[in-house]
């Protein structure tokens, strides 16, 4: 079988790496580790890889060069850290594989988009800004890694900030969308979540929320607002259903490869803590929307435009009686019959309006559920 030549990188392409990938070398002798540039690899959104080192480019190389000095420097104090080159900000994490460890730095945006800028169909962008969801409530954004779900909710904590005010909390393993300041006269706190020396993975996440649960002002008309980096255990996802039930709008990502899987999963996590029927009770009467997302990336077109976001909506309406039982009950059968029948109103609705139209809630919530 041929072995396939991999490619160098093109100089021009180097502001579209999104990531990049060091091999390390032991040093013999020493208990030390050497970055091995000769076969680092990065890529560019797309699904081919490229070589970063076998380049005639000098400023691609001298690049390549300083980014791995400074991640060398971080190196020797942690394996989870960030660094920041020629306004750039790399989020760095170290991965042993059967040959040896391998660095991986993920290219982060400087600011948050807002939700406008994102390629996605114009009613999910709706629904996520619906000002019914000042009441509180649970949004889900699930999908397998790399598919932009903290994007999703960040851009929707902007977004809503910037047009209803308001404060937000956010816990973070790590941050990694800036969110921390204010929009517009809204507030957002950005909390990154330490998990305790011996504690499980993930258990963090719980504590946090509790402490900042007990951070936010008292507002009337609502407009507090939780994002929850990732639910990784038991515990976070019965807070999670908790937090969502005390008037607070949560955001939060999952691991799912659909809308039901992704809510039996938090329903089977929150029952651990809760109890089956409880975890079902709240799960029924907190979740607004859960979104599946699929990210496809273009090489055409400017930053946020380049990635086109699809995928399965579930978006819970007033009046939609088989909706709130089939969630009570957890039909898993009748969730996957709505939900492909509400993401297939929204492609519909999609395509019929202009596309420099503003899809409204009132059509939305009439194409979610007709029989209401």
């Amino acid at each position: 079988m041929e072995q396939m030549i991999v490619q160098p990188i093109d100089a021009a392409d180097r502001s579209k790496i999104s990531d990049i990938y060091i091999p390390l070398d032991i040093i013999e002798g020493r208990n030390e580790v050497r970055g091995n540039l000769k076969d680092a690899y990065c890529f560019c959104g797309g699904p081919k890889g490229k070589l970063l080192a076998p380049t005639r480019d000098s400023e691609l190389l001298r690049w390549v060069v300083d980014i791995y000095a400074k991640v060398e420097d971080e190196l020797k104090k942690a394996d989870n850290f960030r660094i920041e080159y020629e306004g750039v900000r790399f989020r760095v994490h170290r991965q042993r594989t059967v040959t040896g460890d391998q660095l991986a730095l993920r290219a982060l945006p400087k600011e948050t988009p807002h939700l406008s800028e994102l390629n996605m169909i114009r009613p999910w962008r709706t629904i996520l800004m619906d000002p019914a969801l000042l009441d509180g409530g649970l949004v889900l954004v699930a999908a397998t890694n790399g598919q932009g779900k903290t994007t999703t909710i960040s851009s929707t904590l902007r977004s809503r900030l910037e047009q209803y005010g308001g404060l937000a909390n956010t816990i973070e393993d790590p941050p990694e969308l800036p969110l921390h300041g204010w929009f517009g006269e809204g507030r957002c706190n950005q909390i990154p979540v330490h998990t305790r020396s011996g504690g499980e993975p993930g258990s963090g996440f719980a504590e946090a929320l509790i402490n900042t649960r007990r951070f936010f002002p008292a507002l009337t008309g609502g407009g507090s607002i939780q994002m929850i980096g990732e639910i990784r255990d038991s515990a976070t996802a019965a807070e999670t259903l908790q937090a969502a039930s005390e008037g607070h709008l949560v955001l939060t990502t999952y691991h799912g490869s659909s809308v039901t899987h992704a809510l039996r999963r938090l329903w089977s996590a929150a029952s651990e803590r809760l109890g089956d029927s409880n975890a079902k009770e709240l799960l029924g009467a907190t979740l607004r929307v859960c979104i599946h997302q699929r990210l496809t990336l273009s090489q055409e077109g400017e930053q946020w435009e380049r990635g086109k976001l699809s995928g399965e909506i579930l978006c819970v309406t007033d009046g939609h009686e088989q909706l709130h039982s089939a969630l009570r009950d957890f039909d898993a059968k009748k969730i996957r019959e709505i939900t492909r029948q509400q993401t297939r109103s929204m492609m519909q609705l999609n395509e019929k309006t202009a596309e420099d139209s503003r899809v409204e809630m009132g059509s939305i919530r009439q194409a979610l559920n007709p029989a209401g």
